[in-house]
């Protein structure tokens, strides 16, 4: 995990992301009532594709069924 709480450090912590073999997660804090343009997006958490649990299988497959639906803002 990469801490950030600057843009510029986000930039740097973004470059070293994509330059990586593996995942890596950025954590920065932000004001949720800060001067913040309007917006109605979330995050989008996958459901585990690994899991053993049956429960969780058929919601990753609910999951992936409801991605396929989604637009493509941004590639």
């Amino acid at each position: 995990m990469l801490r950030v709480g600057t843009i510029d450090e986000f930039r740097a912590a973004y470059r070293e992301a994509v330059a990586g073999d593996r995942a890596v997660m950025i954590h920065i804090e932000t004001d949720l009532y800060g001067p913040n343009p309007p917006s109605s997006s979330w995050w989008d958490v996958a459901v585990s594709q690994v899991s053993r649990l049956e429960s969780t299988q058929r919601a990753y497959e609910e999951y992936v069924d409801a991605k396929r639906a989604q637009r493509a803002y941004l590639n």
